[in-house]
Order: structure tokens, then C-alpha cells, then sequence
């Protein structure tokens, strides 16, 4: 087979992925009729649709059922027709730790409180897994960026004609959050996903391309901008600036920069901070209430009610992703006058999930991963490496006050999932390519 035939069923491949992944995710996550109507509905307490909406998601529902079907058909024919395979490395400390939390979980269906839901979460968690896999088997890591590149922007292209169609879309509007077809929050990671493949893609000689990828990656940072979403523009600045300052001539230099800019407007705000006038400060908080900062807009209230139930189960928790059962989703939202379906903090749920010891062997899987993906990426500068490098740093952040990472049919989980299987089960070629 000559190179010019190979790369055009590389292509024709990456484009067929491409074409199967779209709405799988899409049907699993988004919905073309969701409008955010502002915080006085988001905040409106309407229990019984919740409760609802969770009786509903415990016994499964068709459109999601086909959706995950499509996935491990998907992933089967992925792994049978593929040529490269996954060598599992004994020297490799993060993929034993990734199988230690396999297995905890699975072990969690002897004490969870819902079982049923249990062995739901854990069906689908592992068809998440065996997906990652098929396409960590069959793709090269540079191919990660590039196809979420086109899966996020599908997803907020979609999520700006519905808004434009309803004619919902009103960035001038101080109230108006950018949502599209999913939560402001939700969407905030979609942008930050575009924002960090563009920026990765964006290393090539091809004019035309750069050109595109950075075009992308300015309208992806706008639009996070506009979902009002602190944590995630936070967490996605986190990330850039620190690819930057990897990518810089001049590290030292560039982060005495950094740091001294950081520091200039800290202390500016110290003597100048109650002075400061109402339209800067809103634009600072993105619009929000400073009470709203002051309490982590509730989360502050939230954690606290985690934590008296983490201390019921400390060290085994309520079963995989199984604690937010709709009398537990009613308690905690009559308790504090708003819906609630989840902690806000991925860190809090994987305590109340799978206990101290689930928690601590995902910190040391995220500890191990982060090393891996800075050496691997310093080592071999592949676009893949860059993408996941940022992408590793906004999550271990972003867990802190966002649940999002826990919700293994969201994209963004599956990112993550995706990455590992490069870093702790690296294929052949992979491996004498990065050594």
C-alpha cells in the first residue's frame, strides 16, 4: 500500500469516527429544545422533576440505551478489525492503579445502597472504557485533539442555531448566560475543550491551517467568556498559561512575567479593591453576585451536607456513582431550596461514590497521569501530549468545584479516559516512538 493510499483510509477513518462519536454524545447529553432561562428558574424549587427526571434515569430510557449500545458495538468492531494493539507495561505504576480503581468499583455493588443503579453505572463506565481502548488501540494520540476539535465545535455550532433560532441568543443581555443545548457550565468545558484542541492543533506549518485553529480557538475562549462560568475560564487559563509557559524560549522569564502581572493586580485590589467601581467588579465576577463568590454560588452549603454523609461511610462510600438517589436528591434540595443533583465537587462525589480509598486512588491516578503527560510531551512535543497536558490540568482543578468529570457519558470524562489508556497502556509504536 503506497503512503499517499494510506493516509487517505487514515483519513476517510478519522472522518468515519468522527461522524459515529457526534451523536452518540449528542443524544446522551444534549438536547436541541434546552434554553437557560436565568438563575430564577435554574433556582426554583420544582422537586418533582427532579425526582422525576432521576426515577427515570435509574430505569434507563430508550434514546440512551441505543446511545450506549452504539458505543459497545462501536468499540467491539474497533478492537476485532484493528491492527495495533494495547500492551499492558508491568513497569508502569498508573495502569496498575487504574486497575485497582476498576476493581474497587466493581467491589462497591456488594454495599451500595442501590444496586441496581450500581450495575448501571458500572455497564456503562465500562463501555466508556472498552471505547477509549478500541480507539486508543487503533488511533495515534495526535488524533485526540483533532477529534474533539470537530465534536466540541459541532456541539456549540448546533448550540448557537438553536439559541439564534430561538432567538435566545442575547449577549447583551446582563442576565444571559451561553448554553445552547446543555447547561452554561457544560457548555463552558465544551468551549474550553475547542479552545485547548485549536491551541494544540495549531502547531503546524500549514498557514491555512493555523489560521483556522487559532480563528477557533479566539471564538471558543469568547463564548466561555459568555457562559459566565468562573471555574471553567479560571481552570482554562490555568491550562493555557502553563502550556505557554512549557512552550516558552525563556521559561524562567516568562513566568517571573506572569507571576509579577498576578502579583500587580493582586495588590491593586488590596488597596483599591472597595473603591474599585460596581461595572469593573461585575466584570470581574462575569455578572455574578459577590454573595454568590463569597459562598461558591451554595457550594459552600452543599459540601458541608456531603460531608455528614461521607462520614456515615467514610472509607467504601454508597456504591459507584450511586448516591444520588431521588430521596437523597429531594433531601438535599428541600434542605437548600434549589435542585441539586450533584456535590459540585468531583473530589466530594468520589468520596460519597467509592469512599476514601476510591478518592485517594484516583488522586494517585491523576498525580501519576499529570507526571506522564508533562514528561511524555517534553520528550516528544506531539500535538496529542500538548492537548492532554492542558486538558489534565483543567480537570484537576476544575474537580474542585465542578462535578462534571464524575459523569462518565459526558465527553469530557471520556477525554479523560481516552487519555489515560495512551499514558498507562501505550501501544508498541508508541512506546519506541516516545522513548
Amino acid at each position: 500500500m503506497t503512503m499517499a493510499m494510506s493516509q487517505d483510509l487514515s483519513r476517510k477513518a478519522t472522518i468515519l469516527v468522527i461522524l459515529l462519536l457526534a451523536p452518540i454524545f449528542f443524544f446522551l447529553n444534549h438536547e436541541l429544545e434546552y434554553t437557560y432561562e436565568g438563575a430564577s428558574i435554574e433556582n426554583s424549587v420544582n422537586y418533582s422533576e427532579k425526582i422525576d427526571f432521576e426515577e427515570r434515569a435509574i430505569e434507563g430510557n430508550l434514546q440512551r440505551r441505543i446511545a450506549l449500545f452504539s458505543i459497545g458495538l462501536f468499540a467491539l468492531l474497533g478492537m476485532v478489525f484493528t491492527k495495533r494493539r494495547i500492551r499492558f507495561t508491568y513497569d508502569e505504576p498508573l495502569g496498575w492503579v487504574l486497575f485497582f480503581f476498576g476493581v474497587w468499583s466493581l467491589a462497591s455493588v456488594l454495599w451500595s445502597i442501590e444496586v441496581p443503579l450500581t450495575i448501571r453505572k458500572l455497564t456503562t463506565f465500562g463501555l466508556f472504557c472498552f471505547l477509549a481502548a478500541a480507539l486508543a488501540s487503533r488511533f495515534p494520540v495526535n488524533f485526540v485533539p483533532e477529534c474533539v476539535f470537530y465534536l466540541t465545535a459541532l456541539y456549540i455550532a448546533a448550540g448557537l442555531s438553536a439559541e439564534i433560532a430561538s432567538q435566545t441568543f442575547q449577549p447583551w443581555s446582563g442576565e444571559y448566560r451561553f448554553s445552547g443545548t446543555v447547561h452554561p457550565n457544560i457548555q463552558a468545558v465544551n468551549c474550553t475543550m475547542m479552545l485547548f484542541a485549536a491551541v494544540s492543533l495549531a502547531e503546524t506549518p500549514d498557514r491555512r491551517r493555523r489560521v483556522l485553529y487559532l480563528s477557533a480557538a479566539t471564538l471558543g475562549f469568547v463564548l466561555l467568556i459568555l457562559t459566565k462560568s468562573r471555574t471553567s475560564l479560571f481552570c482554562a487559563l490555568l491550562g493555557f498559561i502553563t502550556f505557554f509557559i512549557i512552550n516558552s524560549p525563556n521559561k524562567l522569564k516568562t513566568s517571573a512575567y506572569i507571576f509579577g502581572i498576578l502579583c500587580f493586580f493582586g495588590i491593586l485590589n488590596i488597596f483599591i479593591g472597595e473603591f474599585m467601581a460596581s461595572d469593573v467588579k461585575e466584570v470581574a465576577l462575569l455578572g455574578r453576585d459577590t454573595e454568590e463568590t463569597l459562598t461558591l454560588t451554595g457550594r459552600t452549603s452543599i459540601w458541608g451536607k456531603g460531608l455528614i454523609f461521607f462520614g456515615m461511610r467514610p472509607l467504601h462510600g454508597y456504591g459507584f456513582n450511586s448516591f444520588w438517589t431521588p430521596p437523597h436528591i429531594r433531601m438535599f434540595s428541600e434542605s437548600m431550596g434549589w435542585n441539586i443533583a450533584d456535590v459540585h465537587s468531583a473530589y466530594l462525589d468520589l468520596l460519597l461514590s467509592v469512599g476514601l480509598v476510591g478518592l485517594l486512588s484516583y488522586l494517585l491516578i491523576l498525580a501519576l497521569g499529570m507526571k506522564k503527560v508533562f514528561s511524555t510531551y517534553i520528550k516528544t512535543r506531539e500535538t496529542g501530549y500538548a492537548f492532554l497536558l492542558m486538558i489534565f490540568i483543567f480537570l484537576s482543578v476544575h474537580g474542585l468545584l465542578e462535578s462534571e468529570l464524575i459523569e462518565v457519558t459526558s465527553i469530557y470524562s471520556f477525554v479523560f479516559i481516552w487519555g489515560l489508556f495512551y499514558l498507562a497502556f501505550p501501544s508498541r509504536e508508541s512506546v519506541g516512538h516516545a522513548a
